[in-house]
């Protein structure tokens, strides 16, 4: 239970704070369990999935698990402009440096773990499409970087006029 409030946390759904009883959702968390489809709630729906998407392209550094499932999509736009599809080893190597994660994941089985980990909730998000070795950027995808890279030099720019 602990992972997976902690991850709903880290996703900005939950306002909560380890060692305490409470537990409150965001208001991005409120606007998720509204979006619930009613016929499959047992499956992310869409409307929720792009709320998702939203927030993580908006928030790119609000937590470690936004930070990845952004890095791993980014390391596949960048990969791509060179490679398409992007292999599985060619993503490993690429993302574990992208993303800061060098001297953490120090063996090849921990960054496999960590690449595998951050891509499925990007598959989830319909941002990768995965075939064996092979990962793919979506439509959805694409959008998404350009929208995100766009995002962040916005901020870049407001935050240089202020100073």
């Amino acid at each position: 239970m602990y992972n997976k409030i902690k991850f709903a946390s880290e996703l900005g759904l939950v306002i909560w704070t380890p060692n305490k009883d409470y537990i409150e959702l965001s208001k991005l968390g409120k606007e998720y369990v509204a979006s619930v489809d009613n016929l499959f709630q047992d499956q992310t729906s869409d409307k929720q999935i792009g709320l998702l998407r939203n927030y993580i392209m908006q928030n790119p550094y609000s937590s470690s698990v936004v930070l990845g499932i952004a890095a791993l999509v980014e390391s596949v736009f960048a990969l791509a402009k060179n490679i398409y599809p992007v292999s599985l080893s060619q993503l490993i190597s690429y993302f574990t440096c992208y993303s800061g994660k060098i001297y953490d994941w120090q063996t090849p089985k921990s960054q496999f773990n960590g690449m595998k980990m951050y891509s499925n909730y990007a598959i989830d998000l319909g941002l990768l499409a995965k075939n064996n070795e092979h990962v793919y950027l979506t439509p959805d995808g694409f959008k998404f970087v350009i929208q995100m890279q766009l995002h962040k030099s916005i901020k870049l720019i407001n935050d240089l006029s202020v100073v």
